[in-house]
């Protein structure tokens, strides 16, 4: 997987998830996320579309990522620090 930001880290660990015999790689220029992209990004999870499709996959993110900083393997996952603060 090319880049190790929120997406690549997604792809990555939903692979390994699904089969934990894939070896699975993420190349990302900064490993030790100090100065990568999306931890450093103010960005938020949108739960409000007008496509079902979008609001499902968004609230399938927020649960995922609560529960992850809860209860992850730290074979395939480093600790995250997800906060809800809402969006308006």
């Amino acid at each position: 997987v090319i880049g190790g930001g929120a997406i690549g880290c997604s792809i990555a660990f939903h692979l390994k998830s699904k089969d934990p015999s894939l070896s699975v790689c993420v190349c990302e220029r900064d490993p030790t996320y100090k100065i990568a992209s999306s931890p450093l990004s103010v960005g938020s999870i949108r739960q409000q579309f007008s496509i079902e499709e979008n609001t499902k996959m968004s609230m399938y993110t927020a649960k995922f990522l609560k529960e992850l900083q809860h209860s992850y393997d730290s074979e395939i996952a480093l600790p995250i620090h997800f906060e809800e603060r809402g969006y308006l």
